[in-house]
């Protein structure tokens, strides 16, 4: 189930109109109907908003295939970061993967327990394919 039938999902649970819900979460009732139908992708500000609205966890409202897609984007945004500053350096590979494998490390220790299993599930996933 996508984001937007889960928003409106939970939003009938609660018995809360698009108006009420909009209200509580701070944004305007057209910007919510758009959302709940897929029009636009909200951020994870606007998704936090709305899961504080509705009393469950911004997690409620993610598939799992979401949750690694926000977790693996993290991940490559500082993979990026760390090879381009070292693209600027000479015969710093070693010492680049290790940098690379420390800042990846300790973002996964910051996980949830739930996202550090799933990071867990796919590098176990990749090992077996080597």
């Amino acid at each position: 189930m996508d984001i937007g039938s889960k928003i409106k999902e939970y939003r009938n649970k609660e018995g809360l109109t698009q108006v009420e819900l909009a209200a509580k979460a701070n944004i305007s009732r057209s910007y919510l109907a758009d959302v709940e139908k897929n029009r636009y992708n909200a951020s994870v500000e606007t998704l936090q908003k709305i899961s504080t609205a509705l009393g469950i966890p911004v997690a409620q409202l993610l598939s799992t295939e979401e949750k690694l897609e926000l977790v693996t984007g993290s991940l490559d945004e500082i993979h990026e970061t760390v090879t381009q500053y070292y693209a600027s350096k000479s015969n710093v590979n070693e010492l680049q993967f290790d940098a690379e494998a420390n800042l990846l490390m300790n973002k996964i220790k910051k996980l949830p327990k739930k996202e550090r299993n799933i990071v867990e599930v796919l590098v176990n996933q990749l090992l077996k394919e080597e």
